[in-house]
């Protein structure tokens, strides 16, 4: 009997890949969580998307757009071994099929409701891919935060929000971390007019172009095609440059534009081969060219950062 017990147990834990319709929504699958941040009124946009799968590994991507135009992104993936992240993610869908007050399949939470979030909340989507049953089942609601301080409280529009809330909180914690912190944190938006690796006009640091005079003398260098349209009554072009390297493969992003108590705080990022990477010879400027909304004088570019990126 006590074996009987013990088998019996171990089944009701098992979290291990059996038939479609005894293992639980997702066991064997995907998860997506989306949310969408509006930044300064309707004119950008924070993306972020956790992806994770069932053996694991996750990726998160970030994006910030300003008027329709993608600014920057950055993308992170797991390190953690295998087995023990399978373990977590098992854990995350336990909870969101079963647990009291989390979980998403209930009658009360309609997968078909689509909101319109209010101008002050994030789109939340969690969407979970049940690979063995070959089918998706997907929620959306409006919440307070971005990913880093994603909160229920004041989520809609229904009261049911509250758990697709906290099933992404979850996601987050058991993923990036409960320490997260976005790439794009305090960031006014701000979107790309052009990037390269071989500006015509070589600058050895950041610029910011604010008359449409200087804008066009650069972009007239830079371009045969007609220069997007900037209103420098209400907006600024800024130039992230590094001046002449010498080997292939380098980059240079605009990556925050900072309101600070002092003016405005630019953080420019430098993107070089990583240490094992043997980059050819090759002469070139790379360049950045963004438009944001106006900006608070005195404005001031941060000491430059380098981020080493994987070969190829």
């Amino acid at each position: 009997m006590v074996a009987v017990a013990l088998i019996a147990l171990a089944a009701c834990d098992d979290t291990s890949p059996t038939t479609p319709g005894t293992t639980r929504f997702g066991q064997v699958g995907v998860v997506e969580v989306r949310l969408v941040t509006p930044l300064t009124s309707e004119s950008g946009r924070l993306e972020q998307e956790i992806t994770w799968t069932s053996r694991g590994d996750w990726t998160l991507r970030e994006e910030i757009f300003y008027r329709g135009l993608a600014g920057d992104a950055t993308e992170t993936s797991s390190t953690n071994g295998s087995g023990i992240a399978a373990g977590v993610y098992a854990q995350w869908i336990s909870q969101v099929n079963e647990a009291p007050g989390l979980d998403l399949f209930v009658d009360g939470l309609d997968p078909d409701l689509d909101p319109v979030c209010p101008q002050s909340q994030t789109r939340v989507t969690v969407r979970i891919t049940d690979d063995q049953r070959d089918e998706t089942a997907a929620w959306t609601r409006c919440a307070p935060g971005s990913l880093s301080n994603l909160t229920p409280t004041g989520s809609g529009p229904d009261a049911a929000a509250a758990r697709v809330v906290n099933a992404a909180s979850l996601a987050r914690d058991f993923t990036v971390g409960t320490g997260f912190l976005s790439a794009y944190r305090g960031s006014l938006p701000f979107g790309s007019l052009a990037r390269g690796e071989d500006a015509p006009q070589v600058f050895s640091q950041p610029v910011v172009f604010e008359t449409e005079a200087e804008y066009l003398d650069y972009w007239n260098a830079l371009s045969p095609e007609v220069a997007p349209e900037v209103d420098f009554d209400t907006e600024v072009v800024i130039l992230a440059a590094v001046g002449v390297r010498e080997e292939a493969g380098d980059s240079v992003e605009v990556r925050r534009i900072v309101p600070v108590e002092t003016g405005t705080l630019i953080d420019v990022v430098q993107r070089v081969p990583g240490n094992f990477c043997s980059p050819a010879s090759r002469r070139q400027a790379p360049y950045h060219l963004v438009v944001a909304p106006r900006l608070s004088d005195p404005i001031r570019f941060a000491e430059l950062r380098i981020e080493r990126v994987p070969c190829g």
